[in-house]
C-alpha cells in the first residue's frame, strides 16, 4: 500500500487488489470462526469490528489516544 498526499490534506491510499482481497478473506474467516466459537451474532460482531475501525482511525488522525 502506498499513502499519497492530497491537495485537501488527506491522505489517498492504493492498495494491490489481491492484498486487498486477502484482507477481505482473513476478517471474514475470523469473525465466522470468532461467531462459531462464541455464539454471538454475525451483525453484532461486524458492529464491534466497525466501533473498533473507527477508533483505530480516530487514533492515526490523532483526534484521540
Amino acid at each position: 500500500f502506498s499513502p499519497t498526499p492530497s491537495l485537501n490534506n488527506h491522505m489517498t491510499y492504493t492498495i494491490d487488489r489481491t492484498v486487498h482481497n486477502d484482507l477481505v478473506e482473513l476478517l471474514e474467516d475470523s469473525v465466522e470462526y470468532f461467531c462459531n466459537e462464541n455464539m454471538v451474532s454475525g451483525e453484532l460482531t461486524w458492529i464491534i469490528v466497525q466501533t473498533l475501525a473507527e477508533a483505530k482511525i480516530a487514533q492515526f488522525k490523532g483526534e484521540c489516544q
